[in-house]
């Protein structure tokens, strides 16, 4: 009987391992399916695309900056809203309040930009006033900021305001950029075009803005080198000002007899009344403003079109169609296609700026703020709407064309480029 029972195990035992060798077979099959049908599911399945940020702020109350931002959203379409294989997308910040230009919603989009993340790059800083504001934070974030704009010289360069341009860098590093000559050289174009124009009397007069009183001063420096008279530099507050004092700054001006007045300063903080002011007195008083008034409608609406005709203005920017280049006569006719409408200067500005940051992210190894700065630093020569330029060690672009304009017929038109 035992005999017959361990006979009897022994046959289940044998039967029990066959079935587990099946069993194996199976399941190393099984296995095969399933990792084949991962391999080929993972063949249909696209890559991952990774999503960074630009932040753009701009004061968008002002056709000038609605023409920079759509600049900047041509750019990004045209490249599919991509550069390389990441995906990009535009965070906006509106930094006008009005007619003013806000230094404090500047300095919030900065701060906004810096916490996320995400963001790799900011475009705007309009005016110097506002970069004062948003370098520093943004260059404790170790974000990129590129200003198509602010032309204040001490933002990037020594030898201007006190602690100047270390102040601004608190971390040491280099984060701010410009596509635009600064104002040392808008001062001197602007002294070498009066004096192109024959004029040799010359009163000054800015806002009161660090900006005006920036450019009026090494405007005026620039017309002693050139041997031009400079009868008075004067000043106003936008801020106190009123009609009646305006009429007396104007009265004080045209008494002193000059054969021309440089502005130093924005349409919008007072440039735009005093202009009235002093046409009012004067109407062929010779008026040469900086580029803070150039392109601004409200001298013309505010005033009416008789009263400011042939003033003229420097602009630290060219328009498209004097550039000269093919790529720049190309982006007239697809900006047209596009808006409806001829771009200006900052058009140009603001495809080139976003040009600039979309190469930077498609050649970093990964699109992180570090590796974008860097790329940005070391852009080397780059070939563009504007030709082919270079940042030098400051952060300036090492192209100098600005540009001369006149009001006629009640219409902004371009007169010459400026060198």
């Amino acid at each position: 009987m035992k005999m017959g029972y361990r006979q009897k195990v022994g046959a289940r035992s044998h039967n029990e391992e066959d079935v587990m060798k099946r069993l194996r077979v199976s399941l190393v099959l099984f296995l095969v399916v399933v990792l084949l049908a991962s391999a080929c599911g993972d063949k249909d399945k696209s890559p991952e695309v990774r999503t960074v940020k630009v932040a753009v702020a701009l004061p968008t109350d002002f056709a000038p900056t609605q023409h920079m931002y759509q600049g900047i959203q041509l750019a990004l379409e045209e490249a599919g809203g991509k550069a390389g294989e990441v995906k990009v997308e535009i965070v906006p910040f509106k930094t006008s309040q009005g007619d003013e230009y806000s230094v404090e919603l500047e300095a919030q989009a900065a701060r906004t930009a810096v916490a996320d993340k995400n963001v790799v790059a900011y475009i705007g800083i309009t005016t110097s006033g506002q970069g004062r504001e948003a370098i520093p934070i943004l260059n404790e974030g170790r974000l990129v900021g590129i200003s198509a704009t602010a032309t204040w010289p001490g933002l990037t360069k020594t030898g201007y305001g006190a602690g100047e341009p270390g102040i601004y860098y608190p971390t040491g590093l280099r984060t701010f950029f410009r596509l635009t000559p600064a104002d040392d050289a808008q001062g001197k174009a602007g002294a070498s075009w009066i004096r192109e124009m024959g004029y040799q009397k010359i009163y000054i007069i800015d806002d009161g803005s660090p900006y005006g009183t920036g450019v009026a001063g090494i405007f005026e420096v620039a017309a002693v080198d050139l041997k031009l008279d400079v009868i008075a530099h004067d000043h106003f507050d936008f801020q106190t000002e009123t009609p009646e004092t305006y009429a007396q700054i104007a009265q004080r001006i045209v008494d002193a007899q000059p054969d021309a007045v440089y502005f130093g300063g924005y349409a919008t903080e007072g440039g735009s009344t005093l202009i009235g002011a002093l046409r009012t007195l004067d109407p062929d008083l010779p008026f040469v403003g900086s580029d803070g008034i150039v392109q601004h409608p409200s001298i013309i609406e505010e005033n009416g079109a008789e009263l400011v005709e042939g003033v003229y203005a420097t602009d630290v920017a060219v328009p498209p169609e004097a550039i000269g280049t093919e790529s720049a006569n190309d982006f007239i006719t697809r900006y047209q296609a596009k808006y409806q409408e001829d771009p200006l200067n900052l058009s140009v500005m603001g495809y080139e700026a976003m040009q600039v940051v979309l190469y930077a992210i498609a050649q970093a190894d990964e699109p992180t703020r570090a590796n974008v700065l860097d790329e940005i630093s070391n852009l080397g020569q780059f070939n563009g709407l504007l030709g082919s330029w270079s940042f030098d060690d400051n952060g300036d672009i090492t192209s100098g064309l600005m540009s001369g304009w006149t009001i006629e017929n009640g219409q902004w038109k371009f007169v010459k480029v400026l060198r």
